[in-house]
C-alpha cells in the first residue's frame, strides 16, 4: 500500500526512491546496519516519501558520520 501511494505521488518521487533503494542495497553488501540503511528503514516505517528526501537523507547521514568519528 506504501509503495502504491509513493507511485501516485508522481514519477519523479518513486524514481528516486527507487534509485536510493539500489544504492542502499549496495552499501549493505559492504557494511551491515549502516546509517543510510537505518535512517531509509524509518523512512518507509513512517511513510515519509516526500519529507525524507534523498538530499536529507544524505545530509542526515554525512552529519551522523561526522559524529561517530
Amino acid at each position: 500500500m506504501d509503495q502504491w501511494k509513493a507511485q501516485r505521488q508522481g514519477e519523479a518521487d518513486h524514481q528516486e526512491i527507487f534509485i536510493y533503494v539500489l544504492l542502499i542495497r549496495q552499501l549493505q553488501i559492504n557494511m551491515y546496519m549502516n546509517c543510510f540503511y537505518i535512517l531509509f528503514q524509518l523512512c518507509i516505517l513512517c511513510s515519509l516519501f516526500i519529507i525524507c528526501s534523498s538530499s536529507k537523507l544524505i545530509q542526515t547521514c554525512v552529519l551522523i558520520e561526522k559524529h561517530k568519528n
